[in-house]
C-alpha cells in the first residue's frame, strides 16, 4: 500500500470518532468548537503515526540519520501536544454536556413530585426512565473529567486518617437497594483489627462505588457481591469481587485501559465506556495504592486494592495535610 493512501486510511479512522458527535446539541456555542479541536487532534496523531512507521529505514547516512532523527522529535512533539489537545476536548466537552444534564434531572425531578400538576402513572414511569439515564451520563462526564484532570496531572487528594468499616458502610449503602433490584446478595466484611487508612475520603469512596457499581452490573440475578478489609503485612487490603461473568485472563489488561471494554457476547449487553476499572486505578495509584485483577470467565471478577498503613505522625498531619499528585 502506497503511504499516502495508507495515511489517508488512518486519518480517516483517526478522525471518523471525533467527526460522529458533529450532530450532537450544534446549537451549543462552545461545543462545535470542541469538536473542531477533537478532530485536528486526530489528525495530529495521524500524522505523527504516519511519522512514526517510516522512520526507521536504514541503511543511513549521517546526514540522512540526523534529519531522520529530527522527523522523529517533531512526531514526539506532536503526539504530546495531540495528547494535551485531547485532554483539554474531553474537559469541555464534558463541562457542557453537565450543565444541560443538570438542568434535565432537576426539572423532570420536579415534574415527578408534581410541582407542574399531577403526574399519572405511567407519566411517573417515563420521568424515572429519564431520571436514570440522565444520571447515568452524568457520572459518566464525571468520570471523563476525571480521568482528564489524571492525565493532566491536574487532580488533588487530601489524605487523612479513614476508619474503614464506616467508609466500606457507607460505599455498600449506596448500591444495597440497586443490588437488590438485581437479586443479588451483597456482603460486607471488614476485619476488626484492620487500621484506618490514610487516603482521601472523596476518592476513596469513588473507587468503592465505582467496583460495588461493576460487581453488580455484571452479576446475574441469585448471584453474590462482596467487599471485604483486611490488614495483611505492611498493607491494607480491600476487595470487590462478584460471582458474574467474569472475562478470559487475555482480555484483563484490555480491561484496564481507559474507554476499552470487553467485546464477548456476555458483556455486549452491558452500558458503559470502559471507564470504571481504570479510573478505580488510577485514583488508588494516587494515594500511594496499587490494584490488582483477577478473573475467570464465567466465574466471576475478583478487584483487589492494596494501600500502604498509614505513615508515622499521620494523625497530627490529617487536618491540614494536602497532598498534589501528577
Amino acid at each position: 500500500m502506497k503511504p499516502s493512501v495508507r495515511l489517508t486510511l488512518i486519518g480517516l479512522i483517526a478522525v471518523l470518532p471525533a467527526a460522529a458527535i458533529l450532530g450532537y446539541e450544534a446549537a451549543r456555542p462552545a461545543l462545535p468548537a470542541a469538536i473542531v479541536l477533537g478532530a485536528l487532534t486526530a489528525a495530529m496523531l495521524a500524522w505523527a503515526a504516519h511519522r512514526l512507521m517510516h522512520a526507521s529505514q536504514s541503511p543511513l547516512s549521517d546526514t540522512e540519520a540526523a534529519g531522520r532523527e529530527r522527523e522523529l522529535l517533531r512526531a514526539k512533539d506532536a503526539a504530546e501536544a495531540a495528547s494535551r489537545a485531547k485532554t483539554e476536548f474531553l474537559a469541555v466537552v464534558s463541562h457542557e454536556v453537565r450543565t444541560p444534564l443538570n438542568a434535565v434531572i432537576g426539572f423532570s425531578e420536579m415534574l415527578r413530585e408534581g410541582y407542574a400538576g399531577p403526574v399519572d402513572a405511567k407519566q411517573r414511569e417515563y420521568l424515572e426512565d429519564i431520571l436514570v439515564s440522565a444520571r447515568h451520563l452524568l457520572r459518566l462526564m464525571g468520570d471523563m473529567l476525571d480521568m482528564s484532570a489524571i492525565e493532566a496531572g491536574r487532580i488533588a487528594v487530601r489524605p487523612m486518617l479513614l476508619p474503614l468499616r464506616p467508609e466500606i458502610e457507607a460505599s455498600a449503602a449506596l448500591v444495597r437497594t440497586r443490588a437488590a433490584e438485581a437479586e443479588l446478595r451483597l456482603v460486607v466484611e471488614v476485619a476488626p483489627d484492620v487500621p484506618p487508612l490514610w487516603g482521601d475520603r472523596t476518592r476513596f469512596r469513588q473507587i468503592a462505588l465505582n467496583l460495588l457499581s461493576n460487581a453488580i452490573k455484571f452479576t446475574p440475578p441469585g448471584g453474590t457481591v462482596a467487599i471485604r478489609a483486611e490488614s495483611r503485612g505492611d498493607e491494607i487490603v480491600v476487595a470487590v469481587s462478584d460471582t458474574g461473568i467474569g472475562m478470559s485472563e487475555a482480555d484483563i489488561p484490555r480491561a484496564l485501559e481507559p474507554f476499552r471494554q470487553i467485546d464477548n457476547a456476555m458483556s455486549r449487553q452491558y452500558e458503559g465506556v470502559g471507564l470504571g476499572l481504570p479510573l478505580a486505578r488510577n485514583l488508588t495509584e494516587l494515594q500511594g495504592g496499587r490494584l490488582e485483577l483477577t478473573s475467570k470467565l464465567g466465574r466471576g471478577t475478583t478487584v483487589t486494592l492494596f494501600f500502604p498503613h498509614a505513615p508515622a505522625g499521620a494523625l497530627a498531619r490529617a487536618p491540614t495535610h494536602l497532598h498534589t499528585y501528577g
